[in-house]
């Protein structure tokens, strides 16, 4: 009677234990986010503008700089939301953007592609993220398009409307 009882209290024991072990799901590897922009032929004289596109958690943590493309550097802080950004990360992260960042584009489409990882390389967390495209114009505008997406295996796709630097802009998550 007492062993049964021994018996009944461990089995219960384990089962409280396992729910415990469910966490968050992983990033579905089949899918891609695709940013599709399409920036401006320039007015007169006007130079190539600046872009950037980034990735951050709900916690406005920033998870990884996907595109820079700049031309000087002291005029990084026009494009005002990103180098807000970076002042609170970490070098390991300075340093990946130097290795996305190139010199400026011409009009013309461009495709960027974020796979799901962070600036260390690992798969982040499925879940909700905000994808941010800045574009940055010397004398001329500045524009901001951001979207907050759930990035659940389930595809989706986000137009923004044409402004001075970008006739076009959308991001597209879909299978690879």
């Amino acid at each position: 009677h007492t062993m049964g009882h021994t018996v009944g209290h461990t089995m219960g024991h384990t089962m409280a234990l396992l729910p415990a072990a469910a966490g968050a799901s992983d990033w579905d590897t089949s899918m891609l986010l695709t940013i599709h922009v399409e920036i401006a032929r320039p007015f007169g004289f006007a130079k190539r503008p600046y872009l950037v596109a980034w990735v951050e958690d709900t916690n406005r943590a920033e998870v990884r700089t996907l595109a820079l493309w700049y031309g000087k550097q002291r005029f990084l802080q026009d494009l005002r939301a990103w180098s807000r950004a970076q002042r609170s990360v970490s070098s390991e992260i300075a340093s990946n953007a130097s290795s996305v960042s190139s010199a400026t584009r011409g009009s013309g489409k461009y495709t960027i592609d974020w796979d799901g990882k962070d600036a260390g390389g690992k798969y982040v967390k499925a879940g909700k993220y905000t994808v941010y495209l800045e574009v940055a114009r010397e004398h001329g505008t500045y524009q901001l398009m951001h979207q907050e997406l759930d990035f659940d295996g389930i595809p989706k796709q986000v137009l923004f409307k044409p402004n001075t630097e970008v006739d076009s802009a959308s991001f597209d998550y879909h299978k690879r």
